[in-house]
């Protein structure tokens, strides 16, 4: 899935109704990982292939069905108790996720090839949102959900504090 500016928006046409839906799909499936971990990657992808292109309109969008999504991963993850050897690594592949999709969001704030910052829209204004305000949020919610097991994966820290570094200075 990969976007040009001439084709973002019709891309974000025909897939955007199914990442609005991915908060709910992720509330009713949240027991299957393999779900789980592809409504993230399609948020994620989305957010990095198509996201600098889009309308304030289409964003606002992306950043609601994200922030969706991590609600929505956040109240099913928190005080989950399993017997499966691998719940630690799922936890640790479904953090993984979230910080790339949080980290692809920022891209909006720092590459904006949007008809708006072009100056060449007629849509009208739309409450302004910024991808860092959504970021933080998100990391806000999902912090509590990583523990001292899991920050000890070295690429785990190191997309934390890529995310971090990438929010702009006055956001934080």
């Amino acid at each position: 899935m990969s976007a040009h500016s001439k084709t973002a928006t019709l891309l974000y046409r025909k897939i955007g109704f199914i990442v609005r839906e991915c908060g709910g799909i992720l509330d009713a499936y949240h027991n299957y990982i393999d779900i789980v971990e592809l409504c993230l990657e399609l948020v994620t992808e989305l957010g990095r292939r198509s996201l600098s292109y889009l309308n304030q309109m289409d964003s606002a969008t992306i950043y609601q069905a994200a922030m969706s999504v991590v609600k929505s991963y956040a109240i099913h993850a928190t005080g989950r108790r399993t017997i499966e050897k691998t719940a630690e690594e799922d936890a640790y592949g479904d953090l993984l996720l979230l910080m790339d999709m949080l980290t692809c969001l920022l891209a909006k704030d720092f590459l904006d090839l949007g008809p708006e910052a072009l100056g060449n829209s007629d849509s009208p204004a739309v409450p302004s949102v910024t991808a860092s305000d959504v970021s933080l949020h998100g990391l806000g919610i999902i912090l509590p959900l990583m523990n001292a097991e899991l920050l000890q994966y070295p690429n785990l820290s190191c997309k934390y504090f890529r995310l971090v570094r990438k929010i702009p200075p006055y956001k934080l």
